[in-house]
């Protein structure tokens, strides 16, 4: 592991925004700063290949980069994962465009509207089949004919209507509510969700078999905190959207402080939090650098005193390991490992229950090698 060492330089060392007094290990996702020069502990980016319009500059989006052609061009039903704001519908969209498919891209929210509401507009109705069917409609699927579905938030469909969906998945085929006739659909399904669909699985409020079924391909998009090259990117590109919107030549220039403060920062809303600061930033601008004062004025959650305090989740510290709620499948494999595949030991380590382990090694696709402790 690669290590830091300040070697009296007039202009200070920080790591993760505490001063560097001796040999520092430099953890993934750690920010750095020398002076005025910011930068972003991460692995080498590897090469774009599919060159394929996925906004980001991190590794982890040149890696989903990287792996669009292949899940593209596959018909089968693909699941992504993600936090809330982090991007989903963007990267749905753009597997849609790259899959050739001729049809539309529709998408729909599955938390919504009531389940019978859900299962009239993904399956369609007949006139009459409840009160207020005036007319018949075709529903989701008929619309998405030939192209791709869009189910948000999939882990919200009522268990009820989960069967159902199941079997449309199988047997390519709606039937309509209030209808005794099926019909044929050619549709790529894919799913997002920011829920942990094992977690709901377990808990008997999702199905496994339409869990299994859905995540035949699976891509896990990583929250902004993992991906911190991104952040600054993306203010520039909502600035230049806010502008381009409303006929504006504004721009956002972040002082070094600041612009630490905002690697520095979990971003629980990930890119939603990001858009919403730039709008604010930009509703607020005179033409000036961005302070630290404009900074408060903008987004004071920076300034509270647990976020001062406290390291915000997925940050490495100069110390310790990272802190964060899911780690990724290179950090729990090292830790594992390095625990010789004991579960009460890995669990320990990132502070967790011994079943959240059990979780993640199915989750991660890692056999268990043993529980002789456990």
């Amino acid at each position: 592991m690669p290590t830091l060492v300040d070697r009296g330089g007039r202009n200070g060392t920080f790591v993760n925004g505490a001063p560097v007094q001796s040999a520092v290990p430099l953890l993934k996702h750690a920010v750095v700063r020398f002076g005025d020069v910011l930068a972003v502990v991460d692995e080498r980016d590897p090469q774009d290949r599919a060159g394929a319009p996925l906004p980001g500059k991190s590794p982890a989006v040149a890696r989903l980069r990287e792996s669009l052609p292949r899940v593209a061009a596959d018909p089968a039903p693909l699941l992504i994962l993600g936090e809330t704001g982090t991007g989903k519908e963007v990267l749905a969209a753009e597997v849609h465009r790259r899959s050739g498919r001729s049809g539309p891209f529709v998408k729909f929210n599955c938390a919504e509207l009531s389940p019978h509401l859900v299962e009239s507009q993904l399956f369609g109705h007949e006139r009459g089949a409840f009160t207020g069917a005036t007319a018949s409609a075709a529903g989701l699927f008929a619309a998405a004919e030939g192209g791709t579905l869009f189910l948000d938030e999939v882990a919200e469909i009522p268990v009820e209507l989960q069967a159902k969906l199941l079997r449309v998945l199988e047997e390519g085929e709606v039937r309509p509510l209030g209808s005794t006739r099926t019909r044929h659909v050619d549709v790529r399904v894919v799913c997002a969700t920011n829920a942990n669909p094992l977690e709901r699985v377990e808990s008997g409020s999702f199905r496994r078999d339409l869990y299994a079924r859905l995540s035949y391909l699976e891509l896990d998009l990583p929250p902004l905190r993992e991906r911190k090259q991104d952040i600054l990117f993306w203010i520039e590109e909502f600035r230049r959207r806010f502008c381009e919107e409303r006929g504006l030549d504004a721009a956002i220039e972040l002082r070094p402080p600041v612009a630490e403060r905002l690697l520095l920062w979990h971003w629980p809303d990930n890119l939603r939090g990001v858009n919403r600061l730039v709008h604010r930033l930009l509703v607020a601008s005179h033409g000036e650098p961005v302070g630290v004062r404009a900074l408060e004025e903008a987004m004071p959650e920076l300034f509270s005193t647990q976020s001062d305090s406290s390291p915000p989740q997925g940050v490495p510290t100069p110390t310790g390991r990272p802190v964060s709620d899911r780690p990724t499948r290179e950090e729990f494999v090292a830790v594992y490992r390095a625990n010789r595949q004991s579960v009460r030991a890995t669990s320990k380590h990132f502070g967790k229950d011994r079943r959240q382990v059990y979780r993640w090694l199915e989750q991660f696709g890692i056999a268990r090698q043993s529980d002789d402790e456990d």
